[in-house]
């Protein structure tokens, strides 16, 4: 008896290997530098594509169009404000580049029906899969300088966020023992990564998607939150005073910025980390690479009334819009990946792979489609 294996075309193809596939490349990177870049290649070949396709059918969302009105307005403010040409080209890169490509992947996999969030459990299982498979084999190399779980990754971070992501999706696409294992897996290694951000907003979902809200549980939740954020300072490997020093040093001088940069910021190429390039910020005695949060970061960088109105139009896609056209448990599925991304991942909003969820699912709204003449 033969097996058939489902038909399936190149663009699916390509988009199994972008979403579920990635975390391979960095897997190999130890041995093939250059690995992790075939990732950019699909993003960039798909996202053409996908344009190309949108272009030719003439069939596309209105938000497409509000979108670029962002991302227009996003280049002419940080334009105005940069000092450096490649710092501020990699952050375009970030903010409007890869979200850009992300969006038009979005729509020709919708088109096309192909489940998106699906594809990121897989993916997300199988990092956690080449993840203990790499503990296994280099166990000293899966701790970084501060004994931070990071595996093949560059930081703690993105083993993290992945496990996150993994134990999230598998609320929707597992029961069982199965979603029992996922939850312990997904627990541990976050615990070793030291990320307390990604374990607090994890617990606070799962009581989201657990529970119908009243004021007894939101008074349960709230100390909840605040007992297990203390509790987990005893058993993370950075010490939560010494933290908690220096980030307040950064948000005084977010403050500070925010106070004399209110409507255009200071730009987006002022610090950051490329690689193992270190850029600093220095001012008002204050001195800093990152804001440690993506929303205090493009606040910062872009001032306050455009990344104020930027990410009001974002949640209202994710949640008003959503709850008139689709189903409850997708709207919901989609708003806790938003704000867990958001939330954990620090100073980054486009680059990181899994922000492809986020853009991706952010254009599929059937009913706001229009054909242009």
């Amino acid at each position: 008896m033969k097996v058939r294996f489902p038909k399936i075309s190149l663009f699916e193809a390509c988009l199994i290997i972008l979403i579920v596939i990635t975390p391979l490349f960095y897997f190999l990177h130890d041995w093939v530098s250059e690995a992790k870049f075939i990732k950019d290649a699909i993003i960039i070949g798909l996202g053409f594509v996908s344009l190309l396709e949108i272009i030719n059918q003439r069939y596309i969302q209105r938000a497409f169009f509000v979108l670029i009105v962002f991302f227009v307005l996003i280049f002419l403010v940080s334009f105005v404000n940069y000092s450096d040409a490649f710092f501020y080209a990699v952050a375009m890169r970030e903010m409007i580049v890869y979200p850009f490509l992300y969006m038009c992947i979005g729509v020709m996999a919708y088109k096309k029906g192909i489940d998106i969030n699906k594809l990121i459990f897989y993916g997300a299982l199988f990092c956690i899969g080449l993840m203990i498979v790499y503990a296994v084999m280099f166990p000293f190399k899966s701790f970084g300088a501060t004994a931070r779980f990071k595996s093949f990754f560059p930081r703690e971070h993105l083993p993290a966020i992945y496990a996150g992501t993994l134990f999230l999706t598998s609320l929707y696409y597992t029961k069982g023992f199965f979603r029992l294992a996922i939850a312990i897996i997904s627990f541990i290694i976050v615990m070793l990564t030291g990320t307390r951000s990604v374990l607090a907003l994890l617990f606070l979902l799962y009581i989201m998607f657990s529970l119908k809200f009243s004021i007894k549980q939101i008074l349960l939740l709230s100390v909840s939150c605040l007992g297990i954020y203390f509790l987990m300072s005893l058993y993370f490997t950075r010490d939560l005073f010494y933290n908690l020093e220096g980030r307040t040093t950064q948000y005084e001088l977010a403050y500070i910025l925010l106070k004399e940069h209110f409507f255009l910021g200071i730009g987006v190429d002022k610090y950051g980390v490329l690689g193992g390039v270190y850029k600093t910020f220095t001012y008002a005695g204050h001195s800093t690479v990152t804001m440690d949060s993506s929303f205090i970061k493009y606040f910062v960088n872009l001032g306050v009334p455009l990344t104020f109105s930027y990410l009001s139009y974002l949640f209202l896609k994710f949640w008003i819009v959503p709850l008139k056209n689709v189903s409850y448990r997708t709207m919901f599925r989609r708003l806790m990946l938003f704000a867990f991304l958001m939330g954990a991942v620090t100073g980054k909003f486009g680059a990181y792979p899994l922000n492809m969820i986020f853009f991706m699912n952010i254009l599929m709204d059937k009913k706001q489609y229009i054909k242009l003449n």
